[in-house]
């Protein structure tokens, strides 16, 4: 019952199965200019996010992503916290692997899996970026082709 007003934050995480398989992303939207927090807080997710996608190619181990994201992230809030930053999605929305600080997988050609780093912060709301790729011979392509950066309703 909330009235949306200037600065209010609108994050959303969508998907639908389309012959069989799931899809998945997510985005966070600002309703007209938002604040230095707000920009703030997005910069750091969006960092955390390009850093984990940067090290994505076969032989990678999942944790790698995961430690990447966190410390990335840490830099601007020192006490961000995930227990996973992303998930395999195909023929369940949820599959292996979980990129989390102990995943032993290793990453291969053709292994499908969603990155995402929300952030909540009470008072301030909830932020989220995500996106599914597709580990390639040499690192990885988009499935989602959303821009990433905070969008302005």
């Amino acid at each position: 019952d909330k009235r949306l007003s200037a600065g209010t934050l609108i994050r959303y995480d969508v998907g639908c199965v389309r012959e069989g398989y799931f899809s998945d992303i997510a985005r966070t939207a600002v309703l007209g200019q938002p604040s230095a927090k707000q920009r703030q807080r997005y910069q750091a997710m969006l960092e955390g996010h390009e850093a984990a996608l940067g090290l994505i190619k076969p032989g990678v181990r999942a944790s790698e992503l995961f430690h990447r994201a966190i410390e990335t992230a840490r830099k601007r809030i020192p006490a961000f916290d995930r227990t996973h930053i992303g998930h395999g999605i195909g023929v369940e929305l949820y599959e292996p692997p979980h990129i989390t600080p102990a995943s032993e997988v290793i990453l291969e050609e053709g292994m499908v899996f969603n990155v995402e780093l929300p952030y909540y912060e009470l008072g301030l709301g909830g932020f989220q970026i995500e996106d599914t790729i597709a580990v390639t011979d040499s690192g990885f392509r988009f499935l989602t082709t959303l821009e990433r950066g905070l969008m302005k309703a």
